[in-house]
């Protein structure tokens, strides 16, 4: 059941992410994919209709899959993300630095953000290794006009540690832990909040 609940989820967050765009017009929403949903064969026609049902703009949705997914998933995927990238659509590689994948794979899928994982955040101010392989992806990204999402940040000692790595997006506990959309909105667009 996995494609069908996958596109319950991706309607309900586009439609939460229209809800959202009042308080934010660019507001972007950003959707996991399973290599089993990448796998069919009119995944790419299903999100774009999806996106204009709902009436979101295809640059204000993410579609974020693993690293080790972008390797599973077989030839199609190409086709996919091209057909993605055409209407607008941002794709991410979440948990990167976790999996098998090249740096050329990367480049030829053609992803606009990568999603350093935990494990590297984690150790940031004990970890020289982690500090200077964050960096070199970080400026390697910038190289190939990608953004870089760092994850799992949980200290402040670990977002000072960060600042100064300069990713474009940070994402972490630290912010929020998952919260209901009621709750997100008290904390985000409430202006006493």
């Amino acid at each position: 059941l996995i494609v069908a609940v996958g596109i319950w989820v991706l309607e309900t967050a586009l439609k939460q992410c229209k809800k959202w765009q009042k308080y934010i017009p660019k507001f972007n929403m950003s959707v996991n994919m399973s290599c089993c949903q990448l796998a069919k064969k009119d995944i790419a026609l299903d999100v774009i209709s999806c996106l204009n049902r709902i009436g979101v703009s295809a640059e204000c949705l993410t579609i974020e899959i693993t690293e080790s997914a972008s390797l599973l998933c077989g030839q199609n995927i190409n086709d996919t993300f091209l057909a993605w990238k055409k209407a607008g659509i941002h794709i991410s590689v979440d948990d990167f630095g976790t999996g098998y994948s090249s740096l050329g794979r990367l480049k030829e899928m053609k992803v606009d953000e990568i999603k350093i994982d935990k494990c590297f955040v984690s150790e940031l101010q004990s970890s020289v290794y982690n500090h200077r392989l964050i960096s070199n992806m970080i400026e390697l990204a910038d190289s190939q006009g990608m953004d870089v999402c760092c994850e799992g940040i949980e200290t402040v000692s670990e977002l000072i540690e960060l600042k100064e790595l300069k990713p474009k997006l940070l994402q972490g506990y630290l912010f929020s832990k998952p919260c209901p959309p009621d709750d997100f909105e008290a904390l985000y667009f409430d202006k006493y909040s």
